[in-house]
């Protein structure tokens, strides 16, 4: 009996590895914002960066009331392994969405990566791309 069941355990737990889902990461970090209303998150894969449509979106709630904390923590769930950009934008008039003006970007934003903000566009998805293969817990850039 105890070897039926344990053939029956590795049998599932195989069965489990061939069929499920690939694990899902978090990542998380900190963003240090300058401005009032809440923070936009998108995670990108390459044709999603293109058209500007996210995998993952999460809005975390930040009016600036609190002065001292510029420096906001932040957890995107639930992502599949894969490549990666990681942007967020400072939703200051609360439409939920970013606004653009003549020269670009009319609220603040910033990607993950970024070395230099571009002066026209975003910046090319080969300069911020990240590589998640596991937890990360340490990214940190700022919206300006």
């Amino acid at each position: 009996m105890r070897k039926i069941l344990t053939v029956l355990v590795i049998l599932i737990g195989t069965v489990a590895q061939i069929f499920g889902d690939e694990a899902d990461f978090t990542l998380g970090g900190t963003v240090v914002v300058q401005s009032h209303g809440d923070l936009v998150f998108g995670v990108y894969d390459k044709d999603g960066y293109e058209q500007m449509k996210p995998v993952k979106r999460i809005c975390i709630k930040y009016d600036g009331s609190d002065a001292e904390k510029r420096s906001v923590p932040f957890l995107l769930q639930n992502i599949k392994p894969g490549q990666y950009v990681i942007a967020c934008f400072q939703d200051e008039n609360g439409n939920g969405k970013l606004d653009i003006g003549l020269f670009g970007p009319k609220e603040p934003w910033g990607v993950f990566n970024m070395k230099k903000k571009p002066i026209f566009g975003k910046p090319s998805y080969d300069d911020v791309v990240i590589k998640v293969s596991s937890n990360i817990k340490n990214l940190a850039f700022s919206v300006e």
